[in-house]
């Protein structure tokens, strides 16, 4: 998880690459999810950002509760885990 540093709990506007180490994806992704519609940016003179609490609910939407992981990264990291916990097949 990424540490909120001080400049970022004072606006509540994250930078992409810090919504990207949050979220274990590339920033890439956080910029194809923004082009998608799934994820509300802000632009702050030219620059992007993400507030907290639309990043509190893009995940909030995309939590295995509910079918849909953060990304492909935590798509291995489940379907690992489910292999292990059945064993040898």
């Amino acid at each position: 998880m990424v540490p909120v540093t001080k400049s970022m709990a004072r606006s509540g506007f994250l930078r992409i690459p810090e919504v990207a180490e949050y979220c274990a994806v590339h920033p890439a992704t956080i910029y194809r999810e923004i082009r998608r519609g799934r994820l509300q940016a802000t632009y702050i003179a030219g620059a992007v950002r993400i507030h907290s609490n639309e990043l509190d609910r893009y995940v909030e939407e995309r939590t295995p509760e509910n079918g849909e992981l953060l990304g492909p990264r935590a798509q291995r990291v489940v379907a690992e885990a489910e292999r292990q916990i059945r064993g040898p097949s």
